[in-house]
C-alpha cells in the first residue's frame, strides 16, 4: 500500500508520497510563505527518525510551490531531524545547461527565491539533482527519465524539457537585477472567476467545457518538475504549473499509441483553465482528478477546467479536492446532484489534507 498526501496549502501544492515499510517518503513542494507554520507541524507529527526523506523535489520557483519549504529550511529554526536523500530542483545554473561541481564555491544567479534556495542546498553540501549527475532534473536527449528509489516506487520525468528550461532561464536572469522574483500571476487578459454557473442540463456542462480560453505561457510554470510515479501497479502523475502543451507531449511519449493510463492525475496549475484543456484530458484515461487549492488569491480551479475532466474524462471521474472552497464546494452541492456522471471527494471536517491509497 502506498499513499499521496495533498496537504490543503492555500494556492499552492505540498504533496506527500508515502511507500515502502519501513516507510519511505517524498516531498513535492512546500506550499506558500505564510504556510510554514501548518507544514512545520505536519512534519514534526512524524517521530524524528521518520523525518529523513528519500527526495525533496521542487517544481519550480513560483511562491505557491516554494515559499513555505524555504522559510522551514534555510530558517534559523529548522525542523529537527529533517534531511533529503537527494534534492531535486532546477537553478539557474541547470537552466542554463550547467552542472554544479563538487567542490568549488558556486556564485548562483537567479530570482530571490530560486537564489537563496540554491544558496542553501550548495553551502550547506546538500545532494542536489543527485540522480541526474546534478544536471537539470527533466526530459534527456535520450526521452524519459526512470528513476528507481527502491522498493517498488519508480519515478519518471516528464517536464521540463529544454525549450522550457531555456525559457525560464532568460526570465530569471532578466529578473536579476530587479533584486526579487515576482511570482506568475495569472496570463494577461484572464479575468479571476468565482463559483461555477448554475448548470441544470448537461448541455450547460457542455457549453462550459468548450468555452474558449487563453493558453498559460509563463515560464516558471513551463519550466515545472513533472512527476509519473509508479508503484505496486498503480500510476500517478503529479504535473507541477505544467503548460498543457509540454504535458501532453511528454504523455505522447509514455504512451504513444493510447491514451496513458493512470489511477490519479494531480492536475497542474491547481485547475486553471489555461492549464487544463479538453486535449490534455483525453490524452489520458484515468478515474481520479485532483484539484490542489483552496480558492486563496487566483479563486481556482477555474469552472471551464473542471467541466472539462467531467466532459471528455473516458471513465466516470471522480473530482478530488484538497480543500473545501467556495470554488469548488458547488461542484459536490449542486452540480453533481443536477448533472450528474461524476463524484467529488472533500477533506473529512476539521483535516488539512486528503489522502489517496493505492495497492491495498
Amino acid at each position: 500500500m502506498w499513499t499521496v498526501e495533498l496537504l490543503s496549502a492555500r494556492q499552492g501544492d505540498a504533496i506527500l508520497v508515502t511507500w515502502g515499510a519501513p516507510a519511505r517518503r517524498i516531498l513535492i513542494d512546500g506550499g506558500p510563505t505564510g504556510f510554514d507554520d501548518t507544514l512545520r507541524a505536519r512534519l514534526m507529527a512524524l517521530p524524528e527518525a521518520e523525518r529523513a526523506f528519500e527526495l525533496l523535489v521542487i517544481t519550480h520557483v513560483d511562491d505557491d510551490h516554494i515559499g513555505a519549504l524555504l522559510q522551514l529550511v534555510t530558517g534559523d529554526d529548522p525542523v529537527p531531524g529533517l534531511r533529503f536523500g537527494d534534492v531535486w530542483f532546477n537553478g539557474y545554473v541547470h537552466l542554463d545547461g550547467g552542472r554544479v561541481p563538487e567542490n568549488t564555491r558556486l556564485e548562483v544567479l537567479g530570482p530571490e527565491q530560486g537564489d537563496r534556495l540554491s544558496r542553501w542546498l550548495y553551502e550547506t553540501g546538500q545532494p542536489w539533482n543527485q540522480a541526474f549527475d546534478r544536471r537539470a532534473v527533466g526530459l534527456g536527449p535520450d526521452g524519459v527519465p526512470s528513476i528507481d528509489l527502491g522498493d517498488g516506487m519508480v519515478l519518471q520525468v516528464l517536464g521540463p524539457d529544454r525549450p522550457s528550461m531555456d525559457t525560464m532561464r532568460d526570465t530569471w536572469l532578466d529578473k536579476v537585477g530587479e533584486g526579487a522574483f515576482v511570482p506568475e500571476t495569472e496570463p494577461a487578459g484572464l479575468e479571476l472567476l468565482g463559483p461555477p454557473p448554475v448548470l441544470e442540463f448537461r448541455e450547460d456542462l457542455e457549453d462550459l467545457a468548450a468555452r474558449k480560453t487563453p493558453s498559460d505561457h509563463g515560464a516558471a510554470n513551463g519550466s515545472s518538475i513533472v512527476l509519473l510515479a509508479r508503484c505496486e501497479g498503480a500510476s500517478v502523475l503529479l504535473s507541477g504549473d505544467a503548460h498543457a502543451s509540454t504535458l501532453q507531449a511528454a504523455i505522447r511519449a509514455v504512451s504513444p499509441d493510447v491514451p496513458l493510463a493512470l489511477d490519479a492525475f494531480k492536475l497542474p496549475h491547481h485547475g486553471s483553465r489555461s492549464n487544463v484543456t479538453a486535449d490534455l484530458v483525453r490524452a489520458v484515461r484515468c478515474p481520479i482528478w485532483v484539484f490542489s487549492s483552496d480558492g486563496t488569491r487566483f479563486h481556482h480551479p477555474d469552472a471551464e477546467a473542471v467541466a472539462r475532466v467531467i466532459v471528455h474524462s473516458a471513465v466516470s471521474p471522480e473530482l478530488v479536492f484538497n480543500a473545501r472552497s467556495r470554488e469548488n464546494a458547488p461542484w459536490g452541492d449542486q452540480v453533481e446532484r443536477d448533472v450528474g456522471g461524476f463524484r467529488t471527494r472533500y477533506p473529512a471536517p476539521g483535516a488539512g489534507s486528503v489522502v489517496l491509497t493505492f495497492g491495498a
